[in-house]
């Protein structure tokens, strides 16, 4: 349980530094480039540098896994007007093609996604999957949201 709000305390406040955040991706960067700066972006540090992949894209959706020192996750993603910014953040439901359709996807994308992941992760080591996997529960990212709450966790210090 200890491991848990630590992980969501994490979260918030990397969530809290979202705000409107997305990659303003030019021309001829790739999604996947996208989706990785984004993330980078957000959460990589000199002496904690933030690993992202693999990365699956389906439509305008993609699902990535990211490691971070011990701790992990998958993020799902969402490009809209070229723009990627952050839906999600999860664990092991995020390869759950019925979670995935809660976020709004229709389900040809949703099962694609869940597919793309599996096959995509056979060939990640056992130590990422855990780290993937230790992710617990399901935090939908709303900037306004994360902000109030990155806000009240940085005043509670």
């Amino acid at each position: 349980m200890k491991t848990f709000f630590r992980t969501l305390l994490t979260c918030l406040f990397l969530l809290g530094m979202i705000n409107g955040v997305s990659a303003h991706t030019r021309e001829s960067a790739s999604d996947s480039d996208a989706i990785t700066a984004v993330m980078k972006g957000l959460w990589d540090a000199p002496d904690n540098p933030l690993e992202v992949a693999p990365i699956v894209l389906s439509g305008e959706y993609g699902l990535a896994g990211w490691t971070q020192a011990t701790r992990g996750g998958r993020a799902l993603l969402h490009k809209e007007s070229g723009h990627w910014s952050i839906v999600v953040c999860g664990g092991d439901n995020l390869k759950d093609s019925a979670v995935l359709m809660t976020t709004g996807m229709d389900h040809h994308t949703a099962q694609s996604l869940a597919d793309g992941v599996k096959k995509a992760e056979a060939s990640v080591p056992e130590a990422k999957l855990k780290l993937f996997s230790s992710f617990d529960g399901l935090i939908k990212v709303d900037s306004a949201q994360a902000k109030n709450e990155h806000a009240a966790h940085e005043h509670a210090h």
